[in-house]
């Protein structure tokens, strides 16, 4: 590591030395350059690069972060890696290699990604440069691989990789963790690469979106702690056996036919954290009995996402995050029903979530439910963070009319300011999200983009000192964050709008396409350059 040699800087006014900053100081300020909603990776490259000209502490810390995550992208033709690469690849004495092997220390996660359908010379230069350079990085934990072909060369570059790794000893779960994302398997795939797939052990796993034939049983997930698939074989494979590291459970589709299976999985796993279905698939043929998880089950349970449907199963006075965004098909006389429209829940159905009536801090539910509920935020005191949704599958709207017009949108914002007015004491609420759907029509209703509507909102009806004092964040549109950045200073003058940097390129396309952003001037919108 000669290359990155440093001491702690000095100060200095002219001649003059001035007391030293202590390094916890300066790190404690460079924690702040991590990827945020508000912030890309890219952002933060483009700050520390700028860092790393300061001085050679600065230039240590910033090429530490700069290369923890290197990502090889199909869609990036820019040399800037190739110099690092070859650097490895010709693993001579120079001082190209010996930098580059400097720098391999840093690196800790890989991403490939955007690799289907590029040219077969690009690719073939992909293989032959990037997965060699990637063999010889000494301490890398996570590869990620995302709609990119899954070929013998990749696979030998993957385990050569992981093998670096300590092997988990008895009491120890670490690993690696490997994601595979909207991969394309290719079929030449031999014994010999499922016998390296098998070689690995992996803490998380991650397989999702993939076309191809990847046999579940070729993956050692004896001490895996994060699992997420939606591939029906592999999440089979993996609740037919015992996983007692697990603390992460992500399952896109679950059938009711398996749901004994899924249960008693479930039952089995005391030390699971966080648990995600997305999707289920209920036969009424084949109901899911009511004690169908023991109640003493799960006790460790902190972060839920379900389909409403499953609510009845997993009250548990631990919760502290619940989303009942999942949705529910119906299986009836050989046919599907994709979107079945569901009776709306009464305050009897939602009574589950009241076992977490002092440790849920942030939920997201349909509107109907929140109306179901009496008195409803006297029964949760410690929500910080509330998500209405209006756009459930499963569910039609509430009883008001739809929120098309800005009429609509600002009669319904009024009714959720005034019922947070009717509560004993001003709400505990940070944060506050509508969402009333997504596709061409919507994106285009105009008060969607109307800031002043948007401001003279939020402060008129939701942060009062009556209502929500605390209230710093609230977005009507997934592609406009309101924040309040002195939580101490009250007005329109304190909220700032701000664009989410995934979703840049939308609003800037759309603006190209004539969307009316009322207001946008310099500063307007934070975050859109």
């Amino acid at each position: 590591m000669g290359s990155f040699e440093w001491t702690s800087p000095t100060r200095r006014i002219g001649r003059r030395e001035l007391s030293p900053i202590p390094n916890e100081v300066y790190l404690e300020i460079f924690s702040y350059f991590e990827p945020t909603e508000a912030g890309s990776r890219e952002d933060c490259k483009k700050v520390l690069s700028n860092l790393a000209l300061v001085c050679r502490f600065f230039g240590a810390f910033a090429i530490s972060h700069i290369y923890h995550t290197v990502v090889f992208s199909g869609h990036d033709r820019s040399p800037g890696l190739v110099p690092f690469c070859r650097g490895l690849v010709n693993d001579d004495s120079g001082p190209s290699s010996r930098l580059s092997r400097d720098v391999a220390e840093f690196v800790r996660e890989v991403v490939f990604k955007d690799w289907i359908g590029r040219d077969e010379g690009v690719w073939g230069a992909f293989l032959s440069l990037y997965l060699n350079a990637v063999r010889k990085l000494p301490s890398v934990e996570s590869i990620h691989l995302e709609s990119t072909p899954i070929s013998k060369t990749l696979i030998l570059a993957v385990t050569k990789s992981f093998k670096k790794i300590p092997l988990p000893d008895k009491d120890s779960s670490t690993g690696g963790a490997l994601s595979i994302r909207s991969c394309a398997i290719h079929a030449d795939i031999s014994a010999k690469e499922e016998r390296q797939l098998n070689s690995l052990r992996l803490s998380h796993l991650e397989y999702i979106s993939c076309s191809g034939d990847l046999p579940p049983k070729i993956m050692f997930l004896q001490n895996v702690e994060t699992f997420r698939t939606d591939s029906w074989p592999f999440s089979d494979h993996f609740l037919r056996k015992k996983h007692p590291d697990l603390r992460v459970l992500e399952l896109h589709n679950v059938e009711s036919t398996c749901d004994s299976v899924l249960f008693k999985f479930l039952s089995q796993s005391p030390s699971i954290t966080d648990l995600i279905i997305h999707c289920i698939s209920i036969n009424p043929q084949f109901p899911i009995p009511a004690d169908a998880l023991r109640p003493n089950s799960l006790p460790k349970l902190t972060t839920l996402t379900i389909p409403p449907t499953l609510l009845k199963h997993f009250g548990r006075p631990t919760l502290r995050t619940v989303s009942l965004s999942g949705r529910e098909m119906r299986q009836w006389n050989g046919d599907v029903y994709h979107n079945p429209v569901l009776p709306l829940f009464t305050a009897k159905e939602l009574a589950p979530l009241l076992l977490a009536r002092s440790t849920l801090t942030e939920l997201n539910i349909h509107d109907h439910m929140y109306s179901a509920l009496p008195e409803f935020h006297k029964r949760f005191p410690q929500l910080r963070v509330l998500l209405l949704d209006y756009t459930h599958v499963n569910f039609s709207s509430s009883e008001g009319p739809p929120l098309y017009t800005a009429e609509s949108f600002r009669a319904e914002v009024e009714r959720i300011g005034a019922r947070w007015g009717a509560a004993p004491a001003p709400l505990q609420l940070c944060e506050f999200r509508i969402h009333i759907g997504s596709g061409s029509v919507i994106e285009m209703h105009p008060f969607l983009w109307d800031l002043p509507f948007q401001r003279s909102l939020i402060v008129s009806a939701l942060a009062t000192p009556s209502r929500a004092p605390l209230l710093t964040r609230v977005s009507f549109a997934k592609w406009i964050v309101w924040e309040r950045w002195d939580a101490h200073t009250e007005g329109a003058g304190s909220w700032r709008p701000w664009v989410p940097c995934e979703m840049r390129e939308f609003v800037k396309t759309k603006l190209e396409k004539g969307a009316m952003i009322v207001d946008v001037r310099p500063g307007g919108l934070a975050g859109l350059d």
